[in-house]
């Protein structure tokens, strides 16, 4: 299974990678830390899921690069991309926060959830990740059952 993962906290994308590792065997993660590297691998091989933080930099973080502008909703840009390219992804969102800026009202994850719900066919679900509490685990574990990319056991 391939998999674009967008997110730029690392020791969160090290855990995400790492569970998802045990989970699945054939897999390969294809990480981006930014909305416009994200948005440029989705112009080449296909994926079979689409995880994405909502808040990403516009660009890379390095040693020469700040990351531009910090988008409290990145993943919005990328979602909004997908559906004028027709690009149909299962996408799952994860998010440390739990209330955003969006289209300039500030949204609890559960107006949240809905918005995407409404707004974008490839949206699967959201999970909220917290580095101290498992239920982020059992959260992704639920949804990718429920995409068919895991056996119920």
């Amino acid at each position: 299974m391939r998999v674009l993962f967008a997110e730029d906290d690392s020791p969160k994308a090290r855990n995400v990678s790492n569970f998802l590792s045990g989970l699945l065997l054939a897999l390969d993660i294809d990480h981006r830390q930014s909305v416009r590297s994200a948005l440029g691998a989705l112009k080449s091989p296909a994926y079979d899921l689409l995880l994405l933080d909502i808040s990403l930099p516009t660009f890379d973080i390095s040693g020469s690069e700040r990351g531009g502008r910090p988008q409290s909703a990145g993943a919005m840009e990328i979602l909004d991309y997908m559906s004028y390219a027709e690009i149909d992804v299962p996408t799952l969102l994860i998010t440390q926060h739990e209330a955003f800026d969006f289209e300039g009202v500030t949204l609890p994850l559960i107006e949240m959830k809905a918005r995407m719900e409404s707004r974008y066919s490839n949206y699967r679900g959201l999970v909220q990740y917290n580095a101290i509490s498992g239920q982020w685990k059992d959260d992704l574990r639920q949804l990718l059952t429920t995409l068919g990319m895991l056996r119920n056991d």
